[in-house]
């Protein structure tokens, strides 16, 4: 809600602010998927996680915006011990400061060639203090020696956790019960061709992920909600020897998802305005899937 307000009052999304937060929530609240996140006892650690990375995006907004030094201050202390919070919840949120970077660039900042390059050098001292200390306290051979316990490589993983992200995103879009599961079983992908899914799901992420930057200067919120949507499943779907899919990695990246759905809809219903039956219509259908959703 902040984040709608924040954008210039001439902007039609601030003015839809309120009702594209509430139905943000209510969509992310209600979502089938996130039931692991809170029943799944070993994984409250993620419902954790997700309060906290919400805290720290809040802080930093405002004190990012705030004219007072003092209040400054307090905003960004806040935002660090949130920040520390999270990390101690679950390893995951270890992509919350690049969140934080992409969220200051393309909503705060907004997309211009001078605000990337100013962006970019204020980002090298941290990025490269990070690279030093991964370097000396990161153990790389327990990562290798993980998947001796399992039946994949690190290269089988990274293309099937790409069949894995298309399958999230179906689960969100298409929550049917018998769709989900505590322990899934899914294919390994061998190869690009094998199964025949894995080259067309990294055709689809990487059409999305392009289509997000090529709107980015328009459409700046739907922009940043889709790269933070695969950002956040970064850690654990990538190499790491995991296990291959998890519903409740979904709690933070869905987030932005149903801020994404949620705007567009929102948008769609305004422009239906001088179409009253249409927009009738189309608010009794969203109705109609939040009361579904729900039950």
């Amino acid at each position: 809600f902040h984040t709608l307000r924040f954008l210039k009052q001439g902007d039609q999304t601030a003015e839809l602010a309120r009702s594209t937060a509430l139905l943000a929530t209510v969509l992310w609240m209600i979502s089938p998927l996130q039931v692991l996140a809170v029943s799944y006892i070993v994984q409250r650690m993620a419902s954790l996680a997700g309060m906290f990375f919400i805290m720290a995006m809040f802080f930093y907004l405002q004190g990012r915006t705030s004219p007072a030094a003092l209040k400054r201050g307090i905003y960004y202390t806040l935002f660090t011990a949130s920040a520390l919070a999270s990390f101690g919840s679950k390893e995951s949120t270890a992509m919350l400061p690049v969140t934080i970077f992409f969220y200051d660039l393309f909503l705060i900042q907004g997309i211009s060639r001078e605000n990337v390059m100013r962006s970019l050098k204020l980002a090298i001292i941290p990025t490269a203090i990070v690279i030093m200390l991964a370097m000396f306290y990161t153990d790389y051979s327990a990562i290798t020696e993980g998947f001796a316990q399992r039946g994949f490589t690190a290269g089988e993983r990274l293309l099937t956790e790409c069949r894995v992200m298309i399958f999230y995103l179906s689960l969100l879009i298409y929550p049917l019960g018998d769709r989900f599961a505590l322990l899934h079983d899914i294919d390994v992908s061998l190869s690009l061709v094998h199964p025949w899914t894995t080259l067309p799901a990294i055709l689809l992420i990487v059409l999305l992920i392009g289509y997000a930057l090529w709107i980015a200067t328009e459409r700046r919120i739907i922009s940043f909600c889709i790269i933070a949507f695969f950002l956040n499943h970064t850690i654990e779907g990538s190499v790491i020897s995991l296990e291959l899919i998890f519903e409740h990695r979904n709690y933070i990246p869905s987030m932005f998802f149903f801020m994404a759905l949620s705007l567009s809809l929102i948008r769609m219903l305004a422009w239906l305005s001088y179409k009253k039956a249409l927009q009738y219509l189309m608010a009794t259908v969203v109705v109609c899937f939040l009361i579904v959703e729900g039950y």
